[in-house]
């Protein structure tokens, strides 16, 4: 629906990292082995944004069939150059109506929002803000101000390796994550939604 304008800008990232994995006890009468996992990651992209990422794990064998598992961690995604350098550009999305028009009318979209939104105030409710193909313009493009995601995963398991059964194993994990500041598209209908739902 519109021109296709090159993407013109560069990232730059310099990390340091390290992983470790710690031994706490090993043929225990209480634990066939113990031991400690740990990650970090430092990350500079050159622009202002540091991330840190971590890890943090423990997996206990009591017996030799049986190891219990739990870890957490936080997890970054900086933007990518699609998603900082792209250029501003108007493209199209599909809609049944404007919200301020006759055919699909928004009933959070009263007079003053419509003509706080730049519709003129003779038009709104009118059939000439519809468009017959059912095709608006959005402006789109990307942002360089986008800092990164973060996620933090919680993970519990079990693995069982029975000996009657060489070469078995069975796996149970569970894992909880949750994500902060996502990188994403909005869409067109979302910010319409949002104008006039949400001011």
């Amino acid at each position: 629906g519109g021109a296709t304008i090159g993407i013109s800008g560069a990232t730059q990232v310099e990390e340091l990292f390290l992983e470790a994995r710690v031994p706490i006890a090993q043929d225990q009468a209480w634990a066939e082995s113990l031991s400690f996992d740990t990650a970090y990651r430092y990350s500079d992209y050159g622009s202002g944004v540091q991330t840190d990422t971590y890890k943090l794990g423990l997996e206990w064998a009591p017996i030799q069939d049986v190891r219990v598992r739990g870890s957490f961690q936080r997890a970054v995604r900086a933007a990518n150059i699609v998603e900082l350098f792209t250029a501003q550009g108007f493209n199209l999305f599909d809609a049944p109506g404007d919200p301020c028009g006759a055919q699909a009318r928004d009933p959070n979209a009263t007079v003053a929002e419509c003509v706080a939104s730049g519709v003129p105030a003779g038009l709104v409710g009118s059939s000439s803000l519809d468009s017959p193909a059912g095709q608006y313009n959005f402006l789109q493009g990307g942002n360089t101000e986008l800092g990164p995601e973060e996620s933090d995963t919680y993970s519990y398991g079990v693995v069982f390796t029975p000996r009657f059964a060489p070469g078995l194993a069975i796996t149970v994990d569970y894992f909880d994550i949750s994500i902060e500041n996502v990188i994403s598209t909005f869409g067109g209908n979302n910010t319409w939604a949002a104008c006039y739902t949400n001011n």
